[in-house]
């Protein structure tokens, strides 16, 4: 027995060994700068979207003027952001290292991933960002926005016949003719302009008069009605993966008001790239030079951010976002339920 006792003993310090260590980000400045150039590397999640090598070259080039660090930046479009959260959470609990670095999504799939011990924590505030772009209780900082809007195919539809308001997509005109993602978040951001319970109404009246197709991938959505499959898409903007700069008919809808999913970045526990990962995060955050390097490379932007696509669709004052209470306490409950409407 004592034999046994013993070699057990043993066996659990071999594994104690074993265990990856966790990684700790630097909070000051200067020492994160330090570990950044000692990685060199950042492995940065793009859900279904995946963007040319010339996107990377230019968040590359404006990384290395800012921090003068060569970092290699290298995007993974490994699936939708509910498959993938739950995925990332599973092998934490598991033990197993992430494949990405540095996650930027909706905040309640941060908290997600917090409850289950995924996310690094990280003091963004000391760091330099604005304490209006970061909620320190989900080690999270805000990146960009994706608006929830309505576009349209500029071959089916005059822009002078395109939706104004989120309520014109109930109109029996367009009944067939509407695509939209399968995800419950996208519909919960109509709750800003809508509330609660149009929203659910209308969401209800979409799928059960309006025909409405969906789709696993918003990014499937603008590339469908640029295609001229749908006339309309709902939940993601006309450019989204540069489909109307590539010559697609597809243009965004003149909202009198819209909502937009806000994405924050977090590091990602036991990741590979920990201090790059969130010298990257508080670059595009918070730093104008990351804002507009985004926005060139991506196309990510916020609202109020002049001369992007954000600007274009919420601009003066349109665009709303959800509070940080909502997305936090109050939206993983409505998007459950709004995905209840709209499975099969």
């Amino acid at each position: 027995m004592r034999i046994k006792a013993i070699l057990a003993t043993a066996t659990l310090g071999a594994l104690a060994s074993l265990a990856p260590v966790q990684a700790k980000v630097p909070s000051d400045l200067p020492t994160l700068i330090q570990e950044a150039r000692k990685e060199g590397e950042v492995v940065f999640f793009t859900g279904t979207a995946r963007y040319p090598g010339s996107a990377a070259d230019t968040l590359e080039k404006a990384f290395q003027q800012k921090y003068d660090i060569p970092l290699q930046i290298k995007f993974a479009a490994i699936g939708p952001h509910p498959t993938v959260i739950q995925r990332i959470r599973s092998e934490a609990q598991s033990g197993i290292k992430p494949s990405v670095d540095l996650l930027p999504t909706a905040l309640g799939f941060i908290k997600i991933l917090r409850e289950g011990n995924a996310i690094e924590e990280v003091d963004w505030e000391q760091l330099g960002a604005p304490a209006q772009d970061t909620v320190a209780s989900e080690s999270a900082v805000m990146t960009n926005i994706i608006a929830r809007n309505i576009i349209y195919n500029t071959n089916l539809v005059k822009k002078e016949d395109a939706p104004t308001r989120l309520e014109d997509l109930a109109d029996p005109k367009w009944r067939g003719k509407i695509i939209a993602p399968a995800i419950g978040d996208a519909f919960a951001m109509m709750v800003p302009v809508l509330g609660e319970e149009k929203t659910h109404d209308l969401v209800e009246t979409l799928v059960k008069k309006q025909d409405l197709a969906l789709v696993q991938s918003i990014t499937d959505v603008a590339t469908k009605v640029g295609s001229g499959e749908y006339a309309l898409g709902f939940g993601v903007p006309a450019n989204w993966t540069k489909t109307r700069a590539k010559g697609a008919p597809v243009d965004n809808a003149p909202m009198e008001k819209v909502s937009g999913q806000p994405f924050y970045a977090a590091v990602l526990r036991n990741a590979e790239h920990p201090s790059a990962a969130a010298l990257l995060g508080l670059f595009i955050c918070c730093t104008p030079e990351g804002q507009k390097a985004l926005n060139d490379a991506l196309g990510w932007s916020k609202f109020e951010m002049a001369g992007t696509e954000s600007n274009e669709i919420g601009g003066d004052g349109r665009g709303i976002y959800p509070s940080v209470d909502f997305q936090l306490n109050e939206q993983r409950r409505v998007s459950a339920e709004l995905g209840k409407l709209i499975s099969p």
